[in-house]
């Protein structure tokens, strides 16, 4: 994947600033060419951020140039193949789960019992990636074995659950395993992205969540599509198939900037992160933003479908509602990412701005369909706040990848803990008994949950307008 160039000998690169420890322990230290001798007036300037180099001190000064970061073909394929991962089965669960609580075996089990299926799984997929990379760094040279593994049973686990007939075979079947292969499959995206990707980190983490909410706008179609023609065990074995295609494609296009160099010396340590960052106010401003915008998110990504379904009993226009929720964040992230990049600041307080303005105007007054997609546009749009995640590495890494994906992963577990508990706060928050009702504000029964949204949102835009001032003081800048 690398050019084979050679560099001028006569050029002494000086060091080049990420860990070396977190690669494999290549040795001697990376090195980059960062300008032109002014005594070779024929060789052109460099920029750093576009082509690195590193010596391997063979006695001939010789070096291997590396992919360009921030651009490039390879820089791209990357990203098309994290977009792809992306498409995953816990995110169309909503389509899947009104179908299981309507038709046999599975209606006897009630709503939260058949939630487990796609929770489990989708905590897993946030949760477990904090532990997956830090093994993965260690022992580089298995990352393909665990991916093309991982593959395997992730599609056998769903295709044995095409013949499932109760409830707990399918929470392990698709919740458990399929969400560990999952995760283990999409974890190098994590473990490659800061070598990739610096300077414009918030957009292309943007693009990497972009989709999400564009398999959350297509694939709900095609799931339902096969569910109404042939049912839930032919959905499973259809998915199975689509799952095996596009997860082997992408695998074959994820490729690492930096190959791995297997150590002869014994293995790199286990975590070659500055600790500095957990205890930095700027790090812990950014969990708790998190945390109100994973509040502020969830409850309109899981009950949007329910509010649609007051103004109509159509499977088409619900699906429509969710649809156009999804492709708006599509967009939204990468919009919010590139924000992000430009100003932290700015990207969480307009995110926190935008969620309170609209819940308790767009959502909190709706009462027509119309506005209901009205509403799912503009929030969808707008709620993006993960996109944020990897802007704030730039502030708190310095340049070491290893603590740059161990930010990442935390904060996306932050959200996968909030994914795991939310749905018990909105059964409380949401009210059946007045569902029928009709107030000015607030209608069929969300008064509670539109409310909790709007707090939510204004916790986040506080933190945002905290985080200017943080940054400012207490940023780690490299040198």
């Amino acid at each position: 994947m690398a050019t084979s160039t050679i560099v001028s000998s006569t050029l002494p690169p000086p060091p080049l600033p990420t860990d070396e420890d977190s690669r494999g322990g290549i040795s001697p230290s990376p090195t980059v060419q960062t300008a032109a001798d002014p005594s070779q007036p024929d060789s052109g300037p460099v920029t750093p951020s576009r082509i690195s180099t590193f010596d391997f001190g063979d006695g001939e000064d010789s070096a291997k140039a590396l992919a360009p970061v921030d651009g490039g073909r390879h820089a791209w394929q990357f990203l098309a193949a994290s977009f792809l991962l992306d498409w995953g089965y816990a995110f169309s669960f909503a389509t899947i789960l009104v179908y299981l609580q309507s038709h046999d075996p599975w209606q006897r089990n009630s709503l939260s019992a058949l939630s487990a299926i796609g929770t489990t799984q989708l905590g897993l997929l946030y949760v477990l990636p904090t532990f997956a990379v830090v093994v993965l760094r260690r022992y580089g040279e298995y990352v393909r074995l665990v991916q093309w593994t991982s593959l395997v049973v992730s599609c056998t686990s769903m295709f044995l659950s095409s013949w499932a007939t109760q409830l707990w075979q399918l929470v392990v079947l698709q919740g458990f395993l399929c969400g560990v292969a999952n995760t283990l499959i999409f974890a190098p995206v994590f473990l490659y992205f800061s070598d990739w990707w610096v300077a414009r980190r918030g957009m292309a983490w943007g693009v990497i969540g972009a989709g999400n909410g564009f398999g959350g706008f297509v694939l709900p179609w095609l799931i339902n599509a096969v569910l109404e023609a042939k049912g839930f065990a032919w959905m499973c074995r259809v998915w199975t198939a689509f799952t095996a295609v596009t997860f082997a494609a992408s695998i074959i296009l994820l490729q690492p900037r930096i190959p791995f160099v297997k150590p002869t010396d014994g293995r790199a340590p286990w975590l070659a992160v500055d600790w500095r960052f957990s205890y930095n106010p700027v790090f812990l401003c950014m969990a708790i933003s998190t945390l109100f915008a994973s509040l502020a998110y969830l409850p309109v990504a899981n009950y949007l479908a329910v509010y649609a379904a007051s103004f109509s009993s159509s499977t088409t226009t619900i699906n429509l509602v969710v649809g156009l929720f999804n492709l708006a964040a599509c967009g939204g992230c990468i919009l919010v990412g590139r924000i992000a990049d430009y100003s932290l600041t700015l990207g969480l307080t307009l995110v926190g701005l935008c969620g309170l303005v609209l819940s308790l105007t767009a959502w909190g007054l709706a009462d027509t369909l119309g506005k209901v997609y009205a509403f799912a546009v503009l929030f969808g749009l707008t709620g993006q706040q993960a996109a944020a995640s990897a802007a704030v590495t730039k502030d708190l890494s310095l340049n070491n990848p290893s603590t740059s994906t161990l930010i990442v992963t935390l904060l996306a577990a932050i959200r996968g803990a909030t994914s795991l508990f939310i749905p018990f706060v909105l059964q409380a928050l949401y009210d059946s008994r007045q569902a029928k009702e009709v107030p000015t504000f607030g209608k069929y029964g969300f008064l509670r949950m539109i409310v909790f949204v709007g707090a939510a949102s204004a916790g986040l835009a506080l933190c945002g307008l905290l985080m200017g001032g943080l940054r400012r003081k207490y940023a780690i800048k490299s040198n």
